[in-house]
């Protein structure tokens, strides 16, 4: 009966954890939506190799970033502009050259809800001052960050728990 009832938690813990903390990666599994031609392995591939270091990133820390780490931001972009959420969508060619940082960021914003927000973001940038564009890009950079820890923290807790009760 004991048993049975951690394992009623750990479950509920599982469903609560992929519920609060999903990340673009995990987002296709749960919502179960179709994504005609994306390569979700590819898209997952590319995604682990993006670091988020800084809770609140300097200017110099995010063009760093977004240097660092463009090749692979250019061919997540690639990935995701096949899916068929981000159908429609027109991202300049000169901001994934120059900025796939914040295209990148901008497409896996979960403040940045819907494809006409996000469009309207992609038609600003060529307006929006260097100011403007970093502070995009720190508060999008904060929120993936502040994400990525509270899905950490949560699979640890999800894995200890795992972890005590397989061994009773």
């Amino acid at each position: 009966m004991k048993k049975q009832i951690i394992l009623t938690i750990i479950a509920l813990l599982t469903i609560s954890v992929s519920a609060i903390a999903q990340s673009s990666t995990t987002y296709y599994q749960h919502t179960k939506q179709t994504v005609q031609t994306a390569d979700i392995a590819a898209i997952a591939r590319y995604e682990s190799q993006i670091s988020f270091l800084y809770e609140n990133p300097t200017e110099n820390q995010i063009k760093e970033w977004n240097n660092k780490h463009k090749n692979v931001l250019q061919s997540l972009i690639s990935e995701y502009k096949k899916d068929s959420r981000f159908k429609g969508l027109n991202i300049p060619n000169f901001m994934i050259r120059d900025e796939p940082g914040l295209a990148y960021l901008i497409l896996i914003s979960k403040s940045i809800e819907t494809n006409d927000d996000k469009q309207y973001y992609f038609y600003m940038y060529s307006t929006m001052t260097e100011q403007q564009k970093m502070k995009l890009y720190n508060i999008l950079y904060r929120e993936k960050y502040k994400l990525n820890q509270i899905e950490q923290k949560y699979q640890n807790k999800r894995q200890q728990i795992e972890d005590k009760y397989k061994n009773k």
